[in-house]
C-alpha cells in the first residue's frame, strides 16, 4: 500500500442528484472515509431534501416520498464539511461531484480553497486502462469488483473506494501529489449547526416476527409451505375479485396493481417500486398510499367474513398482508372480530348509512341482487347497516326509536352470503320478483340533486349522476374555500362529524370539547370547515380528503332520506348561531358607531387610513394647492382613526387569549419563540399532545379574530406588498410594535396569526421575516424574475428587475444584500458569484471586451491575480489572448499560452509553407503586438527547442538536442556536503503552498538531463520529480516535506540532491552575525564552527584559514586552494557579494 509517511487520509465521496445543471441539487450523499494507506475507517451517509422537483427517479431510485423527512444540505453542511476536513476528496468523474460540491457550499457563502485535493478515479483509470472504456461500472467488471447496489450513493462511494485500493496497491505514488482539502474555522463557522437527523437510504424491507411466526404455523397446518402458499393465493383471488373501485382514477390504477402484487400476499422490490412510480406519476401522496392501504384490507376484512368465518389461519394471512402494507397490527385484530349473528330473509328492507369500506353503492347492488329490498328506514324495516354503530345520524335516531337492529358491514356480509346460500338460484327463476323486490330505493330512484347540493346548479352535474365520490370531487374541485355548511341544507351538525377519521381531523384542529369551551363557537368553526383547511393539515393527502368530504357527501344523502332535517334546520341554527357569537358585538373591539359617519363609511375610511391609500392619490394631485383645504384637512386626520384601528385590533386578540388561561403563554413562548410542546406541557402540567390541541383551538379562534384584525391585516398587505423594511412600517405606524399587556410579542407579529372565516383570502398574505415584511410568494417571484432577466452569464439590469418587481430600486439593492449571496456591479444585478471563474467570466462578458488579470483582481478582492488566473486557465469559457490578459472565448480572439508555444506554432506555419524557420524580427513584431517584450523573445528563441541561425528561428532536431552543460560547481546555492550537492533554500510562501520552484542548471547537467527530460528521484516521502523546461530547471512541490518538517517561511533548508531526495535543516539565518560570522552562516557552515561560536557568541574570533578551507571544500575546491581560485569561482557562480567579502579579508 501507500508509504506510511504520507498522513492525509482520503474521503471518496459519491452523489446522487436531481439532475446535471447549475440548478439541480445534491440529494444523497455518500462518504468511505480511508486513512494514509488507504484502509476503511467507516462510512458517512444521508439522503438529502433538495426543496425541489425532479423527475430521475428512475436513475436513483428515490422518491419524493423517500425524502419526506431528509435534512437539507444546509442542516447537514457542517457534519459533511467536518467528514471531508483534512482529506484528499476522491471520486469517480470527479468533475460532478467538484460542481456539485462547490455549487452547495457556494450557496451556503463557502467558497472551498483552490489545490489539488481533487483525485479522480477516471483519470487514474486510464492511465492503468488504456483504450478502455472508463466508466465506473466497466473499470468495476474490469477489476473483478461488485457494487452492491449501483445508483445509490453509499454504494457507488464503496466501490470506487475499492478501485482506488486496487490503483495505489499497484503504484503507491500515483496519488502522491493530491493535497488535503482544508475548512478552515471561518468556513465553518459560516455553516449552520444542526441536530436535524440524517435521514439514510434503506432498501431493505423487514417481514417483521409475526410474518415469521405465521409462516411456520401454516406450514404445520397445511404440511408443506407450497401448500400453503397455493392455499393463500387461492384464497386472495377469491376476495380480491370484489374489492370495489374507488372512483378516483389515480386511487382505481393503484388499488388495480396492488390488486395483482398482492395475490401471493407479498410485495417484492420490483412490485414496490412499480407502486411508487404510480403514486409519484399520479400525484398520490404517502398518506394517499397509506389510507388506500387501509380501504384495501378493509375490504379484504369485509369479504372474508362473506363466508360467515374467518378461520386462525386466514387470521394470520390477513396480519401478514398488514405487515406488507405498513399497517399496525392492532388495526387488524381490530377489525377482524367475530359477527355478530343477523338473519336475512327475501324481501328484507335493509338501509344502509355512513361511509363503509366497500362502498355503498356496491353493498346497495349486492343487497338488491339476494333480494332485498333497499331504502329508508321505515317500520317493516329488517336492519341498519352503519359504518359506525353507534352514529346519531337521522337514520339511526329513527331505527332505534322502531326498534330496528343497527349492525357494522362485516355482519351484513356475513348475513348476505348466508343468504346467497340459501336463495341461490331465486334471483334468476324469479326476475319479475326481484325487481319488485326493490321498492321505493331512494338512492337508486331519480332525484332532485339540486335539492340536497343546491349548489350543483351553478355546473354541469350530468357525469356525477348519483355518484357519492364525483360529486365530492366537485365540491373539492369549485369549493376549496367554502365551508362545510354550503355543501347542503341536509347537513346536521348534531350528528356531524362523528366518523373516527373525522373525530381524528377534529383533534388535530383543535375543535373537540372541552379544547373550545364556547360550544356555538366550536360548532361554527366546524360548519366552516374548508377543504383548503383539510388540505392543510400535516398528513392529509388527496385520497384522505376525498374520503373525508365524500363522508360528508354521504351523511347529507343519510339525513335527506331521514326526512327529519330540512333546509330550516341548518338556518335556525345559524340564527342561534348569530346570536351567541361573541363577535358579532363590533361594539367591544374598538369600532364606533358613534361616529358622524355611516358603519359603512367608517369602514371606508379605516381602509384608507391603513393603506395610505388617500395619502397617495394627495402625492399624485398635479397643484396641491388646488386641492380643497377641508380635503387636506381630512386627509391628515385619518391618521388619527389608525390608532383607534390598533386599538381594536389588540381588543381583538385580547379577547380571544382571555378564553383559556393558557393561551397567552402560548403566544408568548409557542409561536413566536418555538417553545417546544414538551417544555408547555411540563409547565400546564399535561401531556405534549394535549399542548398540540391548545394550540390548535388558539390559532382557529384567531382564524376569525375580528374586524379590527381584518382590515388592519388586508392593509398591511395592500400599502406595503411585496416587500419593504420593517423600518418604514415602524416609521409610518409606531403602534405596530407596541406589545399588548401579558404579550412579549408585538402586535404587528400577533395580527400576522390572525384570519377571516369565509373571506376569499382567510388568512395573512405576508409575513415578517427578521427586518422585512414579506408578502407571501415574493421570494419565489424574486427569483422567476431573476430567472427570465439574467442573461447565459447571469447577469441583469438592476433597474429592469426593480421595474418588473414593482419595487423601488433601493430597497431591491438592500434585498440583495441582506438576503442573496449575489453582487451588485456597476448597476447590473451578478447572479454566479459561487465560484471565482463564474465571477471572472461574468465580469468578462459585461465589459464586453479583454482585461488584464490585475484588473480582474481589483473587482474580485477577495482572491489574488495568481488564483484567479489560475482558475481561468482550467475554464472553457476563457482564454488567455496575451500575456496576463484574458477573453471569452466565444470572442473568438487568438489564444495566447506562452513564448516558446507562439513560437513553435509560427515555425509550424512557416514549415507548412515549405520553409525551415521564419524570420525572427517577424517574430518579434508578432508577440510585441501580445504585450511581450524583445528581449524575451530573443531569450527563448535563442535557445532550449529552438536554433537561431542567420536571422532566421527553427526547431532544434533531434540529434541536437544535448544534455546540460551546466556543472554544480558553477551554480549559485549549490554546495558539496558530504560528497553530496545540496542546495541551501531558504522557505517561502509558494514552497507552503505547494507550487513547483526552480532549480539551477547545474543539477539538470549532474543527471545529464538535456531539454524536455525528467527524473524522479525516491525519497522518504515519495518520488521527487526534477525536470528540464524550455527556459530553465524545476523540481516538483516540497509541501509534503514543509508538512511534515513542520517548517515556517523564512527558514532555511538543505535540499540534497544525490541518488535519493531528502530535506533536512539548515542554520538559520542570522542577520547580526558579522565578519568571518556572517560569512559562515552565509555558507551554512554554522555547526562546522558551533564551539567557538558556543563559547563567544557573534564576537568569537575566527581562523580565517580554516573558514577559507571549509569554503572551498563547499565550492568543489581543494581545501588549500589559492583565495584567488575561490573568488574566481564564486564570481562565476555570480555570487559577486560573498567573492568581494572574501577578496577583502
Amino acid at each position: 500500500m501507500r508509504p506510511t509517511g504520507s498522513m492525509h487520509g482520503f474521503a471518496v465521496l459519491d452523489f446522487e442528484t436531481t439532475g446535471f445543471s447549475r440548478h439541480d441539487r445534491v440529494i444523497e450523499i455518500g462518504v468511505v472515509l480511508l486513512d494514509a494507506n488507504c484502509r476503511v475507517e467507516r462510512t458517512w451517509q444521508t439522503l438529502v431534501q433538495p426543496n425541489r422537483g425532479f423527475d430521475n427517479s428512475d436513475v436513483h431510485g428515490i422518491t419524493p416520498t423517500n425524502l419526506v423527512g431528509a435534512p437539507t444540505f444546509e442542516h447537514v453542511a457542517r457534519r459533511f464539511a467536518e467528514v471531508l476536513n483534512g482529506r484528499v476528496i476522491v471520486a469517480h468523474n470527479a468533475s460532478f461531484e467538484y460542481k456539485f460540491l462547490t455549487n452547495e457550499f457556494g450557496r451556503l457563502g463557502v467558497e472551498l480553497a483552490d489545490g489539488n485535493w481533487l483525485l479522480d478515479t477516471m483519470v487514474l483509470a486510464r492511465q492503468f486502462m488504456p483504450g478502455q472504456p472508463v466508466s465506473l461500472k466497466n473499470v468495476l467488471s474490469i477489476m473483478g469488483i461488485e457494487n452492491r447496489a449501483a445508483h445509490t450513493a453509499l454504494a457507488d462511494a464503496e466501490a470506487t473506494a475499492a478501485a482506488l485500493q486496487r490503483f495505489v496497491q499497484a503504484r503507491p505514488d500515483i496519488v502522491d501529489y493530491a493535497e488535503p482539502l482544508y475548512f478552515v474555522p471561518a468556513q465553518l463557522a459560516q455553516l449552520r449547526i444542526s441536530d436535524v437527523p440524517l435521514l439514510e437510504r434503506n432498501n431493505v424491507r423487514a417481514t417483521g416476527d409475526v410474518a415469521a411466526a405465521g409462516t411456520a404455523a401454516d406450514s404445520t397446518a397445511t404440511g408443506t409451505a407450497a401448500d400453503q402458499q397455493t392455499s393463500e393465493k387461492q384464497w386472495l383471488q377469491e376476495l380480491a375479485q370484489h374489492v370495489a373501485r374507488t372512483g378516483d382514477e389515480a386511487s382505481d390504477q393503484y388499488i388495480g396493481f396492488l390488486v395483482q402484487a398482492m395475490v401471493d400476499g407479498r410485495l417484492d422490490m420490483r412490485e414496490l417500486s412499480k407502486l411508487h412510480g404510480i403514486a409519484a406519476e399520479r400525484g398520490l401522496s404517502a398518506d394517499d398510499v397509506n389510507m388506500l392501504h387501509e380501504q384495501y384490507l378493509q375490504q379484504l376484512i369485509v369479504q372474508a367474513w362473506a363466508d360467515g368465518v374467518v378461520t386462525e389461519q386466514e387470521r394470520r394471512w390477513l396480519i401478514s398482508i398488514a405487515g406488507e402494507l405498513n399497517i399496525e397490527r392492532e388495526r387488524v385484530e381490530e377489525l377482524v372480530t367475530s359477527a355478530r349473528k343477523l338473519e336475512l330473509r327475501p324481501g328484507d328492507r335493509v338501509t344502509f348509512t355512513g361511509a363503509m369500506a366497500t362502498p355503498r353503492e356496491v353493498w346497495e347492488r349486492r343487497a338488491r341482487a339476494a333480494g332485498l329490498d333497499v331504502g329508508g328506514v321505515i317500520k317493516a324495516s329488517v336492519v341498519l347497516v352503519a359504518a359506525d354503530v353507534h352514529t346519531q345520524s337521522g337514520k339511526a335516531k329513527k331505527a332505534r326509536a322502531l326498534g330496528i337492529p343497527i349492525v357494522d358491514e362485516v355482519t351484513f356480509a356475513h348475513a348476505l352470503a348466508e343468504l346467497n346460500a340459501a336463495q341461490k338460484h331465486s334471483t334468476e327463476q324469479n326476475p319479475a320478483d326481484s325487481e319488485e323486490s326493490t321498492g321505493s330505493d331512494l338512492l337508486s330512484e331519480l332525484r332532485d340533486l339540486t335539492t340536497i347540493f343546491p349548489w350543483l346548479t351553478d355546473r354541469d352535474f350530468s357525469g356525477i349522476g348519483e355518484d357519492v365520490l364525483g360529486i365530492a370531487q366537485a365540491w373539492i374541485k369549485d369549493h376549496q374555500t367554502s365551508g362545510l355548511t354550503g355543501l347542503s341544507p341536509y347537513m346536521n351538525f348534531l350528528a356531524f362529524p362523528e366518523s373516527p377519521e373525522w373525530q381524528r381531523v377534529l383533534a388535530k384542529l383543535g375543535l373537540t370539547e372541552p379544547e373550545v369551551k364556547d360550544t356555538s363557537l366550536r360548532n361554527r368553526l366546524i360548519r366552516e370547515l374548508t377543504v383548503r383547511d383539510l388540505q392543510d393539515l400535516k398528513g392529509y393527502g388527496r385520497v384522505r380528503v376525498q374520503k373525508l368530504v365524500a363522508d360528508a357527501v354521504t351523511h347529507a344523502f343519510d339525513e335527506f332520506e331521514a326526512g327529519d332535517v330540512t333546509a330550516d334546520h341548518t338556518a335556525n341554527h345559524t340564527a342561534d348561531d348569530t346570536a351567541n357569537n361573541p363577535f358579532d358585538n363590533t361594539s367591544d373591539f374598538g369600532i364606533s358607531w358613534d361616529d358622524t359617519t355611516t358603519p359603512e363609511t367608517s369602514v371606508l375610511l379605516d381602509w384608507l387610513a391603513i393603506t395610505g391609500a388617500s395619502n397617495r392619490i394627495l402625492d399624485q394631485a398635479e397643484d396641491k394647492a388646488y386641492v380643497p383645504e377641508a380635503v387636506r384637512e381630512q386627509v391628515a386626520s385619518l391618521n388619527d382613526r389608525i390608532t383607534d384601528i390598533l386599538t381594536g385590533a389588540e381588543r381583538e386578540i385580547q379577547h380571544i387569549a382571555d378564553q383559556d388561561e393558557r393561551f397567552p403563554v402560548i403566544l408568548n413562548r409557542r409561536l413566536p419563540d418555538g417553545a417546544t410542546l414538551a417544555e408547555l406541557g411540563q409547565q400546564f402540567g399535561v401531556s405534549r399532545e394535549r399542548v398540540r390541541q391548545l394550540e390548535n383551538a388558539l390559532l382557529a379562534a384567531l382564524a376569525d379574530a375580528g374586524p379590527n384584525c381584518e382590515i388592519l391585516r388586508t392593509g398591511l398587505f395592500h400599502r406595503y406588498a411585496p416587500l419593504a423594511l420593517i423600518s418604514q412600517l415602524r416609521n409610518d405606524m409606531p403602534g405596530l410594535f407596541t406589545v399588548p399587556d401579558g404579550m412579549s410579542a408585538p402586535l404587528l407579529n400577533l395580527i400576522n396569526l390572525t384570519g377571516t372565516a369565509g373571506a376569499a383570502v382567510p388568512q395573512a398574505q405576508w409575513s415578517i421575516d427578521g427586518e422585512w415584511f414579506i408578502a407571501t410568494g415574493f421570494e419565489d417571484k424574486f427569483a422567476t424574475v431573476v430567472e427570465q432577466l439574467t442573461d447565459d452569464f447571469g447577469i441583469a439590469p438592476l433597474s429592469e428587475l426593480a421595474a418588473t418587481l414593482g419595487i423601488p430600486e433601493e430597497i431591491v439593492r438592500e434585498w440583495i444584500a441582506q438576503r442573496t449571496m449575489y453582487k451588485i456591479f456597476e448597476g447590473h444585478l451578478f447572479t454566479k458569484v459561487t465560484s471565482v471563474s463564474d465571477r471572472a467570466v461574468a465580469l468578462l462578458a459585461h465589459r464586453g471586451k479583454p482585461m488584464h488579470i490585475d484588473d480582474i483582481a481589483a473587482v474580485i478582492t477577495d482572491r489574488n491575480s495568481r488564483g484567479i488566473d489560475g482558475r481561468l486557465a482550467l475554464d472553457p469559457r476563457t482564454k488567455r489572448c496575451a500575456p496576463g490578459t484574458w477573453a471569452l472565448a466565444q470572442w473568438e480572439l487568438e489564444e495566447w499560452t506562452t513564448i516558446a508555444d507562439y513560437i513553435s506554432r509560427r515555425i509550424d506555419d512557416a514549415v507548412t509553407q515549405g520553409q525551415d524557420g521564419v524570420l525572427l524580427d517577424d517574430v518579434i513584431a508578432g508577440a510585441t503586438a501580445f504585450g511581450v517584450s524583445e528581449n524575451s523573445v530573443r531569450t527563448y528563441a535563442g535557445g532550449g527547442e529552438f536554433v537561431l541561425e542567420e536571422g532566421y528561428v527553427r526547431k532544434r532536431s533531434d540529434e541536437e538536442m544535448e544534455p546540460i552543460d551546466a556543472t554544480p560547481e558553477e551554480s549559485r546555492d549549490l554546495y558539496l556536503r558530504d560528497g553530496q550537492w545540496c542546495l541551501l533554500l531558504t522557505i517561502n510562501r509558494d514552497h507552503m503552498r505547494g507550487s513547483g520552484s526552480a532549480i539551477p542548471a547545474g543539477i539538470a547537467g549532474m543527471y545529464g538531463l538535456g531539454y524536455g527530460d525528467e527524473k524522479l528521484l525516491p525519497s522518504r516521502l515519495g518520488d521527487q520529480r526534477i525536470a528540464v523546461g524550455r527556459t530553465n530547471t524545476s523540481m516538483s512541490t516540497i509541501s509534503r516535506f514543509v508538512n511534515d518538517m513542520q517548517l515556517a517561511e523564512g527558514e532555511r533548508v538543505w535540499v540534497h540532491f544525490g541518488d535519493t531526495f531528502d530535506i533536512t535543516r539548515a542554520p538559520a539565518e542570522n542577520p547580526d552575525a558579522e565578519g568571518l560570522a556572517a560569512l559562515v552562516n552565509a555558507f551554512g557552515l554554522d555547526e562546522g564552527f558551533a564551539a567557538e561560536h558556543a563559547a563567544e557568541g557573534n564576537a568569537a574570533e575566527l581562523d580565517v584559514d580554516a573558514v577559507l578551507a571549509a569554503i572551498n571544500r563547499q565550492l568543489g575546491l581543494p581545501a588549500d586552494a589559492p583565495r584567488r581560485k575561490t573568488v574566481s569561482r564564486l564570481r562565476h557562480r555570480r555570487d559577486d557579494e560573498l567573492a568581494d567579502t572574501i577578496q577583502a579579508l
